[in-house]
């Protein structure tokens, strides 16, 4: 018998599935970044509540490793066995990103212009000076 059919095929790590845990807590550290981003604006110093909120930005760093780790799980075997190139990879991921951005972005450009034509001020006003 040849030794290659002997030989056992090296174990694969499982894929995770989307909208699992990771994905999860992925969603809870960007509404923790969300609110740190918005700490200022509070009605009481969210630093005065608990000391974690003055270290917020520490959040990013998690988000972009959990994100990795995550993209990494289900897209990683697909790249390195060839099964998909980095064009398609990254058309994918352009293709699921960019609607969301623009929809954000969209309702952003809503909220801040319905306001200054009804009159609303900003409660921050050197936030949104742009001269």
């Amino acid at each position: 018998m040849p030794e290659a059919a002997l030989t056992e095929p090296s174990p694969r790590p499982v894929r995770i599935a989307r909208g699992g845990w990771l994905d999860a807590l992925r969603f809870i550290v960007g509404a923790l970044i969300i609110l740190y981003h918005f700490r200022e604006a509070a009605p009481v110093p969210l630093g005065q509540l608990h000391p974690v909120f003055e270290r917020g930005y520490l959040l990013t760093d998690f988000f972009i490793i959990d994100s990795g780790y995550v993209l990494a799980r289900i897209y990683g075997d697909r790249l390195a066995s060839g099964q998909a190139s980095l064009r398609a990879y990254a058309r994918q991921r352009l293709l699921r990103v960019i609607p969301a951005h623009l929809a954000v972005s969209l309702v952003l450009v809503l909220l801040v212009g319905g306001a200054a034509l009804a009159g609303i001020a900003p409660s921050n006003p050197r936030w949104f000076d742009w001269s």
